[in-house]
């Protein structure tokens, strides 16, 4: 999977059918790569510690193009700390990542059924 492209195959079926969602609603394009990015952390820091710094890079770029600058500068702090060889300092800012990177989801996925609801009601 190409982890650099923030084009959602949910994105490119709607383009294909005509329907740019996002261009009504730019965050919802982006739901499914932050989905993504968040799941590699977890799999790099259980399996591949190796790819713990390129995945919390990746997040924190989705993070800056999703406006979650919370979760962006916590998965640059990642980063920098899957680098050094403090454990227990990194374990606990990859569980922060995971608690604010939910939130963050949580939130874009309100944001979404919300403008759905505007769209259909005209609201």
């Amino acid at each position: 999977m190409d982890h650099t492209s923030t084009e959602t195959p949910r994105a490119k079926r709607d383009i294909h059918h005509g329907v740019d969602r996002c261009a009504s609603s730019p965050a919802e394009c982006l739901v499914d790569p932050l989905a993504d990015a968040l799941a590699r952390i977890g799999w790099s820091w259980s399996r591949d510690r190796a790819q713990l710094p390129q995945a919390a890079q990746h997040l924190a770029k989705v993070a800056d193009q999703a406006g979650l600058p919370a979760v962006a500068t916590i998965a640059r702090t990642v980063s920098g700390m899957a680098r050094g060889d403090d454990t227990a300092a990194l374990a606990a800012n990859v569980a922060r990542l995971a608690w604010f990177g939910s939130l963050g989801l949580v939130e874009m996925e309100e944001a979404e059924d919300d403008h759905e609801v505007e769209v259909a009601t005209g609201c």
